[in-house]
């Protein structure tokens, strides 16, 4: 009895899970506007990160919306809908007289116990607001140009890196070279670290990085249940960094600010114009929610990267 009862709620749980999705992937139909057709638990988005870069993909959506003859398109980020806006009166309207009812990004954000997510590219509102003052004087061109000799010097060491490994072999693995790049890339500038990924992938802070990018299906699943039910997943405290990885960033963040504070050390770097900020008195770092995780979505650009790349190659007049 208990088993064929235990089926029963089962069955009866999937059956209104898939009632949900189709009345959620209804949305657009319902309304009379035109949509890119939806797949779970992705939606309209499953080849990010695989195929497209973000903005390859919403070029694709806007293109295939256009010749519908609306002013505005359909899509699904997973389970929620999100309009494209295809007439340029239109987007004019949701930037300036309507942008109070635009700001926010849709993100599934749990600041009290997930702070890494508590960011620039997930908060809105006035959050966002005041984070975006006290982070605005980072962001200058002044400030990005301190930055560029740390991506000129990564640069040339990963032209060295390749060529050095197309002198051996005929065929390399580009995502992975990539992959190893970009590591180096946020290691030098966000926190300030050598991690020499593009020689040695198996340090500590390439392999975490790895671990934060990667697509699992669970991790998928779990994704597609915090932004469908957002409050739910609040109450229930779920998080989008798991606490392990949270204590890892966190830990070298402070780590590096005080061996800088104690020896003095100054670095061009990202890090070392939020301690100056920070000294100023303009921002607390504590929480580290001045900054985006550093390395989620990154699998995919380096996937994008990586055929870019080969385009270069077989096409070395468009540089």
């Amino acid at each position: 009895m208990f088993a064929a009862d235990f089926i029963f709620a089962i069955a009866a749980i999937l059956l209104l899970g898939v009632l949900y999705i189709r009345r959620i992937y209804g949305y657009w139909q319902d309304r009379g506007v035109p949509f890119i057709e939806p797949k779970f638990p992705k939606g309209s988005i499953s080849s990010l990160g695989k195929t497209e870069h973000f903005f390859e993909m919403i070029k694709r959506f806007y293109f295939e919306l256009k010749g519908e003859g609306s002013v505005v398109g359909g899509t699904f980020f997973m389970t929620t809908p999100v309009a494209v806006a295809l007439d340029l009166d239109f987007v004019k309207t949701i930037l300036v007289k309507d942008f109070h009812h635009f700001h926010d990004r849709g993100f599934y954000v749990n600041e009290r116990d997930d702070p890494l997510m508590a960011n620039l590219l997930s908060i809105g509102g006035p959050g966002w607001k005041s984070l975006r003052a006290k982070l605005s004087p980072t962001f200058t061109s002044g400030r990005m140009k301190l930055i560029f000799p740390i991506l000129k010097d990564i640069s040339n060491r990963f032209v060295q890196c390749l060529n050095e490994e197309l002198s051996e072999r005929e065929e390399i693995e580009l995502s992975d070279y990539m992959s190893r790049f970009m590591i180096d890339i946020i290691a030098n500038c966000a926190f300030g670290l050598d991690s020499n990924s593009l020689r040695d992938s198996n340090n500590e802070f390439y392999i975490k990085g790895q671990e934060a990018s990667d697509i699992l299906i669970a991790r998928t699943l779990k994704s597609v249940f915090m932004t469908s039910f957002k409050k739910l997943s609040v109450f229930l405290r779920l998080r989008v960094i798991n606490e392990e990885m949270t204590q890892y960033y966190t830990k070298i963040i402070a780590d590096t600010m005080a061996y800088r504070d104690e020896n003095n050390v100054q670095r061009d770097d990202f890090l070392s114009m939020l301690m100056k900020l920070r000294h100023r008195g303009i921002i607390i770092v504590g929480n580290l929610s001045l900054g985006s995780h550093p390395m989620r979505g990154s699998g995919g650009i380096n996937l994008i990267n990586a055929r870019h790349l080969r385009k270069l190659r077989n096409n070395p007049f468009c540089v």
